[in-house]
């Protein structure tokens, strides 16, 4: 979920639920009523904020919480603050992380960044090997770490995808005999059925 952190100052420049006073969120908080702070990625902050304003319009009704969403200088994150009834503010958090695991959810499975590779279902035994000894050789020979996501990308395609970590040269030699054993396997593959045989077992 996201990261709680207790709020120490109060960025002057907010947009949100309640941005337009033109003062510090939290300036004027009545007794009994708490605040919060959640860090944001930049990339998720949007589906927070919805299409003008609405989503975080909608999520401020519905917990009772005022919400404002406040620009920093660094920008690996974005504040979002909450403040209001202890209740209102746990229900917008929750509400919230909600939001963000889903989208981080969307982005895995439609991940095509440069260290990950899609493969299809059919080839994942051939990658790992008996026992596990063609990916722990993979590993080795490149030293990049390599996993294979256990679920499929996506409800319509039965694919997986392999993630490569590890300094760039590692990473691209990994990819690169990765690449090369599929496109052995798949010859191979093709190979066999044109004979009307099945390729042999390793």
């Amino acid at each position: 979920g996201a990261v709680v952190r207790p709020p120490l100052a109060f960025p002057p420049a907010v947009q949100g639920s309640g941005a337009g006073s033109g003062r510090p969120p939290g300036a004027n908080l009545e007794p009994k009523q708490n605040s919060m702070c959640l860090n944001i990625e930049p990339e998720l902050i949007g589906m927070i904020i919805g299409k003008g304003g609405e989503t975080v319009k909608h999520l401020s009704r519905e917990s009772g919480a005022k919400i404002e969403i406040a620009r920093t200088g660094d920008v690996a994150e974005r504040m979002v603050y909450l403040m209001g009834p202890a209740d209102a503010v746990q229900r917008a958090r929750v509400m919230i992380e909600d939001i963000v695991s889903k989208s981080r959810e969307r982005s895995v499975a439609n991940a095509t960044n440069a260290n990950s590779m899609r493969i299809p279902f059919a080839l994942v035994g051939l990658l790992i090997g008996k026992a596990g000894e063609t990916i722990k050789e993979l590993k080795k020979e490149s030293g990049a770490r390599i996993d294979i996501q256990k679920e499929p990308i996506d409800a319509n395609s039965d694919d997986r995808l392999v993630h490569l970590s590890g300094p760039p040269e590692c990473v691209e030699y990994a990819r690169k005999m990765i690449a090369d054993r599929l496109r052995s396997s798949r010859e191979g593959f093709a190979g066999g059925r044109s004979r009307s045989r099945s390729r042999p077992r390793e």
